[in-house]
Formats: C-alpha cells, sequence, structure tokens
C-alpha cells in the first residue's frame, strides 16, 4: 500500500504526524506525504488520529473495492478508503481542529467501527 496524503492546517496549533514521519505541520501550511505504512498524527486539543494499512482486510458490511485499504480512525468516526493505484487523500483542519477528509481517487466511506465490545457476565447469588 502507498498513497499521498496531503494535509491541510488551518488550526490555530501545530499538527504533528508522528508515526512514520516525525514531522511538525505548523499552522498554515500544507504538507503532502507519500504514506506506505500505519501512522499516527496527533492534533493538540483533540486527540490522535491513527492511519491503519487494511489491504488484506475487508472490512464487513461495507462493500467498496479497491486492492489497497486504508482505515483513518478519530474517535468514534472513521473513513474506509479502497484504491487500486495512485491513491490521493486529503485532510483540511478548520480553524477549530475538525477536519474533512476527502478522496480524489478511489472509493471513500464514512463508517461507525465499535470502540469495544463488552460481554456481560451476571451471577445472581440466592441466599
Amino acid at each position: 500500500m502507498k498513497f499521498e496524503l496531503t494535509i491541510v492546517n488551518g488550526y490555530v496549533f501545530e499538527i504533528q504526524f508522528k508515526e512514520p514521519k516525525n514531522k511538525p505541520i505548523p499552522p498554515g501550511k500544507s504538507v503532502s506525504y507519500a504514506v506506505d505504512s500505519d501512522g499516527i498524527m496527533e492534533v493538540p486539543g483533540m486527540g490522535e488520529i491513527v492511519i491503519l494499512d487494511v489491504s488484506k482486510e475487508n472490512i464487513s458490511d461495507f462493500p467498496i473495492h479497491g486492492e489497497y485499504g486504508v482505515l483513518i480512525r478519530y474517535k468514534s468516526t472513521e473513513g474506509y478508503y479502497r484504491f487500486d493505484k495512485d491513491g490521493k487523500l486529503k485532510m483540511e483542519f478548520s480553524f477549530a481542529g475538525d477536519f474533512v477528509l476527502s478522496a480524489e481517487s478511489g472509493e471513500l466511506i464514512e463508517v461507525k467501527l465499535p470502540e469495544a465490545e463488552i460481554i456481560p457476565r451476571l451471577e445472581h447469588v440466592t441466599a
């Protein structure tokens, strides 16, 4: 998997693309990276955004197509992206730290994956 990720930082703080590039993105700047592995971005006051290579996975219930796959996870919202070649994603941050994720090629959809699953177990004690 290899795709181009363009990050437009309109946020008032520096965004840190921690893994694998470890590069700061100053406010008012736009940077493009060739991403070929999993990654983590840190947005001050907002938290982390995780970029996962899911090329070998097929996330069930979401029928989009492409040889390569990327899952962008932020809190309880995910972007699921699949493409065949020349993948291009863009993350554009506003002054408040929220962002819009868009694709120039391939297929991108918003998905909701559970953050955790709790399997209940109850024991009733009778006297």
